[in-house]
């Protein structure tokens, strides 16, 4: 008897050619070939092909781009093949959970290749100081006035409590445990929006979210446990909020999820308006009542006594640079050789569409998780793009700019057939910000390995930049003195 397709069997559709090709048992099986000759011989394929084109190319740094993107395909092949044998099958109910382990075990590879625990951008500013203060007993925890100081612009009270249970827990392997809850909830904003996906029924949104997410491992927030905890923290309760209203659930959960992205960092407050115009638009009037209420009310807490460290938007505001960074920061994601223009159109045309959605009175899950983001570009267009535009090609926007173009193509696409030409070319960008963006992490943290051990000799000729800030003597001799990161007993001498 003939065996019905794939897709006849999930939809009723007919024949074979409506099966998305990657489905199919030789794309998996092309995906892992590829995958494995990436983690095991990519170094002799780069220098392969840097002979054969008689090129000038510093192996040693691009081979790293070789060996994530190997690791990416085989995770990629790996929730193909998840998904495909979810059809009809017992497991169909774990698909989710089942691929967030996979996303879970990527972003460990991903993060744990180069295992050097160190400090890194925002830790210097914030994660250190806060470990010396709670070593050194200034900042017990009955002072909920810590809690509460200003991070820069935001109040972070939940990132802290967290730092404060990883060092009652883990002590001096705090870097450690910091990386893992990054990557966890890194993960979780995953398994949020496949929440509002079926892979059984909607295998192709399933491996376009795939897709979107994989590459989120090597962007550089993942390497502070403070900034990831903020930044990601922020941005899965915003993303939870929306899942909350739009699963029709209590108005108090929503808020409740709203209010802690927001204590996780200020631009969790841009859900706020999100969830009260969808409110207004369905003529909800009990819980735009509720949400104008408690806005207003966690607002004048949040900015009572409010003294921010630093506030960029007070050096002046440029209307152009603003406008031109909110595109750019959408657009981050395919900042392919590090040029503004490709951010640009791409952030525009996102911009554009989610703009357009605002007419329409019930456009879905997506349409309000791109609002968010659009939100979250202008919040941070206001406070940085006095420090320039060029700001927003920061690689950590990347988790924002990633999702961003996700929930586009999802709303611009009318089907799950029409889905299916995004396919390909996702997989080939995914594949791109692998090889391009992990090398530079790779490198980054070499730089700055490099810089402590310049400071561990005794050498004062090394800027600190950009592992700013000017205290950062103060705080390696801190951090040193409790022991909290992994440096070579004998590290060498000079350069």
């Amino acid at each position: 008897m003939h065996r019905p397709s794939y897709f006849h069997r999930v939809s009723g559709t007919s024949f074979s050619p409506q099966q998305p090709f990657l489905l199919r048992p030789l794309s998996i099986a092309l995906l892992v070939a590829a995958g494995l000759a990436g983690v095991f011989a990519g170094p002799q394929l780069l220098s392969w092909i840097v002979t054969r084109l008689h090129a000038a190319l510093d192996t040693s740094f691009w081979s790293e781009g070789f060996i994530a993107s190997g690791w990416w395909l085989l995770t990629f092949a790996a929730s193909l093949l998840l998904v495909r044998s979810s059809v009809h099958s017992p497991i169909y109910r774990w698909v989710n959970p089942l691929l967030l382990l996979l996303w879970f075990g990527y972003f460990l590879i991903i993060q744990f290749r180069h295992p050097i625990l160190l400090p890194f951008f925002d830790d210097y500013t914030g994660f250190l100081d806060d470990y010396s203060l709670i070593l050194t007993g200034k900042y017990p925890l009955s002072r909920l006035e810590w809690l509460w100081q200003t991070y820069w612009e935001c109040r972070v009270p939940i990132p802290r409590l967290l730092f404060i249970l990883l060092s009652a827990l883990f002590g001096n392997q705090v870097f450690l445990a910091a990386k893992l809850l990054t990557t966890l909830l890194l993960a979780l904003i995953g398994y949020l929006l496949l929440l509002n996906s079926d892979a059984r029924k909607k295998p192709v949104t399933t491996l376009l979210i795939l897709g979107g997410l994989l590459h989120f491992g090597f962007f550089f927030s993942s390497l502070s446990g403070l900034s990831g905890t903020c930044y990601y923290g922020s941005l899965l309760g915003s993303l939870w909020a929306l899942h909350l209203q739009h699963r029709d659930r209590s108005i108090g959960l929503v808020l409740l999820a709203a209010t802690l992205g927001a204590l996780c960092f200020a631009s969790g407050f841009v859900v706020f308006p999100v969830i009260g115009y969808r409110a207004w638009k369905s003529r909800d009037k009990r819980s735009l009542r509720w949400i104008a209420a408690w806005t207003a009310l966690f607002c004048a807490l949040y900015f009572y006594g409010y003294h921010p460290q630093r506030l960029n938007a007070l050096d002046g505001f440029f209307p152009i640079a603003f406008l031109a960074f909110i595109p750019i920061f959408l657009g981050n994601s395919l900042q392919f050789l590090y040029h503004w223009l490709l951010p640009l159109l791409s952030g525009s045309v996102l911009t554009w569409i989610g703009v357009q959605r605002l007419r329409v009175k019930n456009a879905g899950y997506y349409a309000d998780v791109l609002l968010v983001l659009i939100g979250i570009a202008a919040m941070t267009a206001f406070f940085r793009h006095p420090a320039g535009v060029e700001w927003a090609l920061n690689i950590r926007y990347g988790v924002f700019s990633s999702v961003a173009l996700l929930a586009a193509v999802l709303l611009v696409s009318k089907s799950e057939s029409a889905l299916q030409k995004w396919l390909l070319p996702l997989l080939l960008v995914g594949l791109l910000r692998t090889f391009f963006f992990y090398p530079e992490m790779a490198l980054t943290q070499e730089k700055n390995l490099d810089m402590i051990r310049a400071w561990q000799n005794g050498r004062t000729d090394r800027p600190s930049q950009p592992f700013f800030p000017d205290n950062t003597e103060t705080v390696l001799t801190q951090s040193r003195d409790a022991n909290l990161w992994q440096l070579p007993e004998n590290p060498p001498k000079g350069d």
